[in-house]
């Protein structure tokens, strides 16, 4: 795993995992469309592949466009499979928000996001994802 180069959705899930007895895989897939979202500014090329790896028909969008049908995409993939969407449904609180940082901000995942993310970063993941 040292050598993956693994992004913020993994660096958050090892928290999150551990507090609310939630399946590390689970709770990937739930984040990843999240951080993809929130990072798809500092890597759009990269997205946008990802999107047409995933079948999407990117012929004519600019990479931003692309990268949103990424999000989009994955977002898909992740519900197919029984992924929930939402925090909540593991019940997630708002309160354990600042521990749930706190214990993220060590992972080196966090530096290896297409944007590097702090704890300010992970907060509005972390809301958006609630």
């Amino acid at each position: 795993m040292t050598n993956t180069r693994l992004g913020g959705a993994h660096g958050l899930a090892h928290p999150l995992g551990y507090r609310y007895h939630i399946p590390h895989g689970v709770v990937c897939g739930l984040l990843l469309p999240y951080v993809m979202e929130y990072s798809l500014e500092y890597a759009p090329d990269k997205y946008a592949q990802v999107a047409r790896l995933l079948g999407v028909d990117t012929e004519g969008m600019s990479a931003n466009e692309a990268g949103r049908q990424a999000v989009e995409a994955v977002r898909r993939v992740t519900g197919r499979i029984g992924i929930p969407n939402r925090l909540r449904v593991f019940g997630v609180k708002t309160q354990d928000f600042p521990a749930l940082i706190e214990k993220s901000l060590p992972s080196g995942n966090l530096k290896n996001n297409p944007k590097r993310l702090v704890a300010d970063d992970l907060l509005v993941i972390l809301q958006r994802a609630l």
